[in-house]
């Protein structure tokens, strides 16, 4: 009996990205990003702002949990990947692995904890968390498949999971659905998107050589590469943990619709650099990686100080105008959108000196992590410590110090 044909991982030299295909791939992030805002805003006019601000914590305190489930995989896939090796055949399947098992777990459960009380706290949280996940692996599917110079997948994916979007918010608003049930719908095809991305994944059913220090080295790459992440996103979490607490509790939904918006510029500023990361990649595994390491000292450089001046003249701007007493309405969540936007350079400075680090050696990646980790504590007490007084607009001034305390631990560490 003849053997199953299995087809070959590509793990030859990155595919070079010519513009039409560029402007295609931006486009399909780009309207699916679109949708996302615009369901969010659908989602505020048909169900209240009570309903909706409920949705928002849960969401907004849980996006942690999507970037968790992206970041290392996604990012891990892109830097490995294209540098080849015998071992990668081995990191495709982990990845595969991960990417198909662990949105069910947590679609079972959520749907459990609906089924027993659908207005509950915990299904809500529990359902926000199942999606977080699978939309999170879902991008990192598509991360894995670009690796491979499969790139049609993103817009085939994106299309998909935009069609269904639509369609989903469309019936919770017209048949008055609770937000577990939405999110658990969404989840459900989140997950069908998922499978039709990874269908025909060119895997080897042939043994793998080095296949323990293959997956050694996805685990402890991953683990590291999502810390930035992770840390930054768990940030974010901090404001809406902290405003159901304080006199502002209703500003939540101002500020994820915010915050949503900020995610959609800095989402397509990432996407690009993600789709140009395996290039990076290769680049700094040879020639690259001593001028890699200056260019990212001297934009931390840059950040540290912009950042500074960002901090003053903004946070006597939320004293001065009373940005706190703002009622939430869609003209506070554009004057939030606009503050967060206002620091996009200085983001921009940072994130492409932590991504010319995560792409070099292993020391360099424990620097980011140690940054992210300041970054984090720092934000938590300046959330804490405002937020009370100030409602959203001390949340955007907290989350504005992550990139300070990163780029002085880059800077210390890198001396």
């Amino acid at each position: 009996m003849m053997p199953a044909a299995t087809a070959a991982v590509r793990l030859g030299p990155p595919r070079r990205i010519g513009l039409s295909l560029l402007c295609a791939l931006i486009a399909g992030r780009a309207a699916f990003r679109l949708i996302l805002y615009g369901a969010n805003v659908a989602l505020l006019a048909g169900w209240g702002a009570a309903t909706f601000a409920r949705y928002a914590a849960a969401s907004g305190a849980l996006v942690w949990v999507l970037v968790l489930a992206q970041a290392g995989p996604e990012k891990t896939a892109l830097k490995l990947l294209p540098r080849g090796g015998d071992g990668h055949l081995a990191i495709v399947r982990g990845l595969r692995t991960v990417i198909r098992l662990a949105p069910p777990l947590a679609f079972v459960s959520a749907a459990w904890l609906t089924l027993i009380n659908a207005h509950a706290s915990s299904a809500l949280y529990a359902a926000a968390g199942a999606q977080s996940i699978a939309l999170g692996l879902n991008i990192a599917a598509v991360a894995t498949q670009r690796a491979l110079g499969r790139l049609g997948r993103d817009l085939v994916s994106f299309g998909l999971l935009s069609i269904g979007w639509i369609a989903l918010t469309a019936v919770t608003i017209a048949a008055a659905l609770e937000p577990p049930v939405y999110l658990l719908c969404l989840c459900a095809w989140t997950m069908t998107v998922t499978e039709i991305t990874m269908r025909s994944t060119p895997v080897s059913s042939a043994r793998v050589p080095h296949r323990s220090s293959a997956l050694h080295s996805l685990a402890q790459t991953a683990a590291l590469m999502s810390v930035y992440d992770v840390a930054g996103a768990a940030a974010g979490s901090v404001a809406f943990l902290v405003l159901p607490l304080t006199g502002y509790a209703n500003q939540a939904g101002v500020l994820y619709l915010a915050l949503t918006g900020w995610g959609f510029a800095a989402g397509l500023f990432i996407y690009i650099a993600r789709v140009f990361q395996p290039r990076l990649s290769v680049w700094l595994a040879s020639d690259g990686a001593l001028s890699g390491r200056r260019q990212a000292r001297a934009l931390a450089v840059w950040a540290l100080r912009l950042n500074l001046g960002w901090l003053v003249l903004v946070g006597l701007l939320i004293v001065a105008a009373d940005l706190s007493g703002s009622q939430p309405s869609a003209g506070a969540a554009a004057i939030l959108t606009a503050l967060l936007l206002s620091r996009g350079v200085i983001w921009g400075m940072t994130f492409a000196s932590v991504s010319l680090l995560e792409n070099s050696d292993l020391r360099a990646l424990e620097t980011v992590a140690k940054g992210a980790g300041a970054g984090f504590v720092l934000v938590a007490i300046t959330s804490a410590a405002l937020i009370p007084i100030f409602g959203a607009p001390g949340a955007v001034w907290a989350l504005s110090t992550d990139e300070l305390a990163l780029a002085a631990v880059v800077l210390r560490c890198s001396s």
